[in-house]
């Protein structure tokens, strides 16, 4: 992939548009459905943990 985000170096929509979502999984999978994602989900994961430190994701996401 070689950026830090799906469009590039910097967040943009479409990261504001999918990250979210990805967050509802983690949390309403595990709660509803017992659903993880896959920790060999490296790539995946890699990408969350960047986004969750913007400081746009911090003052927006809601506490787990």
């Amino acid at each position: 992939m070689g950026t830090k985000f799906l469009s590039g170096d910097e967040m943009t929509f479409v990261d504001c548009d999918v990250m979210p979502k990805l967050q509802h999984i983690r949390v309403a999978g595990k709660y509803y459905k017992n659903l993880d994602i896959p920790n060999e989900f490296h790539a995946l994961w890699s990408y969350m943990d960047r986004c969750y430190k913007t400081k746009a994701f911090q003052e927006s996401c809601p506490f787990d």
